[in-house]
């Protein structure tokens, strides 16, 4: 330790800091950071996480498939499967088709394709359950099935969609 080193009693611990540090503008403090990296002096570090989303990440649906999906096969990106959505997209074929699937922040919105009308949310609940939901057109918002709710599996939830008992998916 130089002459420049100092003490400092804080909280009644001794610390030991250097006055000889000369201060640097935010900007090059920022730019040494970034050539340091968090772990230490000279090392380089790569970014742990990089964002999936690119800039256009709301991605609308054309006739089955979306702008992403062709962009991500000529691009080599690696496409994220969701086995949910295709299940719902499979039941929706072998009933003769006419509903959209899209996957939001909160769930599955299942849309008429013809007038884009909302038809049915169904969220996640765990363990392979769902919460569904109607679309209330007085409301303008997601009700839930039933006084209670109605909790049940992809399967059952589909089903019940289909079937339409009270009479509020299908107006």
């Amino acid at each position: 330790m130089g002459g420049a080193d100092r003490r400092l009693l804080l909280f009644g611990l001794d610390i030991g800091y250097d006055i000889a540090v000369r201060w640097r503008p935010r900007s090059e403090a920022r730019e040494a950071h970034r050539d340091t990296g968090p772990i230490g002096r000279g090392t380089e570090v790569e970014a742990l996480m990089k964002s999936k989303h690119t800039a256009g990440h709301l991605v609308r649906r054309i006739k089955g498939k979306s702008t992403a999906e062709a962009t991500r096969a000529t691009t080599g990106e690696p496409i994220i499967l969701d086995f949910i959505q295709s299940r719902i997209e499979l039941f929706n074929e072998q009933h003769g088709g006419g509903v959209s699937v899209r996957k939001d922040a909160r769930g599955y919105t299942l849309m008429r394709e013809d007038d884009g009308i909302p038809v049915a949310r169904l969220r996640p609940k765990g363990e392979g359950l769902f919460e569904l939901l109607y679309w209330s057109p007085f409301h303008e918002r997601w009700r839930p099935v039933g006084s209670f709710g109605t909790v049940l599996s992809l399967d059952e939830s589909l089903e019940f969609i289909a079937d339409d008992p009270l009479d509020c998916f299908w107006r």
